[in-house]
């Protein structure tokens, strides 16, 4: 496994120092479409028990995976 657990980037936005700000990966049907977090950007308040943000990705080889994503280096 190389890290990149099966997605395919369909899109890529950089900014002008060449870090990410948008891009979309596509596994099948699955979309997941992945921002940056702009300054002045404030993350909403909590409610109840909600993490706020997140993502569970359900892999068969977790050390692998991991393993994989760190070889490839700075994503940025």
């Amino acid at each position: 496994m190389d890290g990149r657990i099966g997605f395919e980037v369909t899109r890529r936005v950089d900014n002008d120092g060449g870090g990410m700000i948008h891009s979309e990966v596509r596994m099948g049907e699955a979309v997941l479409m992945i921002a940056s977090s702009d300054p002045g950007y404030e993350t909403p308040r909590l409610t109840g028990w909600s993490t706020g943000q997140g993502l569970y990705l359900l892999v068969d080889d977790v050390e692998s995976c991991y393993s994989g994503a760190v070889a490839l280096g700075d994503w940025r």
